[in-house]
């Protein structure tokens, strides 16, 4: 990361923040549902730099985030386990 960004104490907040988020997304307990998550998290972000701009794809990411915990705090790809 040194040869990119220069060294600042706060450096690896954004990259924590970001895991984070993909864990949220895919499910804390669930290691897939967390590596899906960061590839969705990826596709996101990806895809709001190409249509939008680069300083748009953290605040859809976000965005994103915020309506996912709204609508499924246990996450997206984590199976519900409560009986009908």
């Amino acid at each position: 990361m040194a040869t990119i960004y220069s060294f600042a104490p706060y450096l690896g907040f954004i990259f924590a923040l970001k895991g984070m988020i993909a864990m949220a997304l895919g499910g804390i307990g669930s290691v897939y549902g967390a590596l899906l998550g960061g590839i969705l998290l990826g596709l996101i972000e990806s895809l709001t730099s190409f249509f939008l701009s680069g300083g748009w794809a953290d605040a859809v990411s976000y965005t994103v985030f915020l309506i996912v915990v709204m609508v499924r705090p246990e996450g997206l790809f984590v199976r519900s386990t409560q009986k009908a």
